[in-house]
């Protein structure tokens, strides 16, 4: 009787054994990005992988964007992702060149460059593509040489429209006057209300304001660049990479993302490659703490 009652326990083992092994096989565990939050990961002696990118709004908007990514990539891989936002465009820059980073958002130049410089992986990124309008209210301003030395308002560095601009001036004392702004609300705001000749805002923004009557001329158009993405550093281990890109391409992936995907009016993730930004990290060269 006792050797039938442990080969029934041994069998049982078995079997929750090899159901354990199949669901591993299979991936990432179905998880709610709303019910770990990080610190709760069951690693309490590991380190916290980093997410951040470039300020995108004021600090509550921006974890609204951020934080649900975060914990579902806690809940998914066992490990702590915390999102941290830097003070301003500077403290980014500054931050990511000294690889303070695990995983950064950003757009493809930000990616090549930390491929490039420091071995970083991408993972996801945005499908389609972006374009940036250089526009004008007036007709006597018509190429770019005409805005040498005019002020233009632009998003800080690393912002890629403004990299996209600055590329076509790679003479410091003979670029515009670059008035600062924070978003392309206050981008145009600024065009009409004089404050600068004119501005950069995204391809798809163009047309609508024309379409209610805005003036512009739009004096340069940029070459297409692939949709702002993850990447990961090398301090990830490979296999929790390939976790984090399944993951995030899993419909719960999607659906964390979400909030960040609507801000950038961009559909949802697809898969990221190194090819994707041949090249682009040049774009970077004038930027401060990641000049090359």
């Amino acid at each position: 009787m006792r050797d039938d009652t442990v080969r029934a326990w041994v069998i049982s083992m078995l079997l929750v054994t090899t159901a354990g092994a199949k669901q591993v096989a299979a991936g990432p565990v179905r998880v709610s990005y709303q019910t770990t939050p990080p610190g709760q990961s069951g690693r309490p002696n590991a380190a916290p992988w980093i997410l951040s990118a470039s300020p995108q709004g004021s600090t509550s908007a921006d974890r609204a964007l951020f934080d649900p990514i975060a914990h579902y990539l806690t809940a998914v891989t066992g490990h702590d992702v915390v999102y941290r936002r830097p003070s301003d465009d500077l403290a980014f820059s500054r931050n990511l060149a000294a690889g303070r980073y695990d995983l950064v958002f950003g757009g493809p130049h930000l990616a090549a460059w930390a491929e490039r410089h420091q071995g970083a992986h991408p993972l996801v990124r945005f499908s389609g593509s972006l374009v940036f309008d250089t526009v004008a209210r007036s007709p006597q301003i018509h190429t770019l040489a005409a805005l040498i030395g005019e002020p233009v308002c632009l998003k800080p560095l690393p912002s890629l429209a403004t990299a996209t601009l600055l590329r076509h001036f790679p003479r410091l004392l003979r670029q515009p006057y670059q008035v600062a702004v924070s978003g392309w609300r206050q981008a145009y705001q600024g065009l009409l209300q004089g404050a600068c000749r004119a501005t950069v805002l995204p391809a798809r923004d163009v047309p609508p304001l024309t379409a209610h009557g805005a003036l512009l001329y739009v004096i340069h158009q940029s070459r297409r660049y692939p949709g702002d993405g993850l990447v990961a550093s090398p301090r990830i281990p490979s296999a929790a990479r390939h976790l984090i890109r399944t993951a995030l391409l899993s419909p719960q992936g999607q659906q964390a993302a979400k909030p960040l995907a609507r801000a950038n009016a961009a559909p949802g993730w697809v898969a990221a490659h190194r090819k994707d930004y041949a090249g682009l990290s040049r774009l970077l060269r004038h930027v401060l703490f990641l000049g090359n």
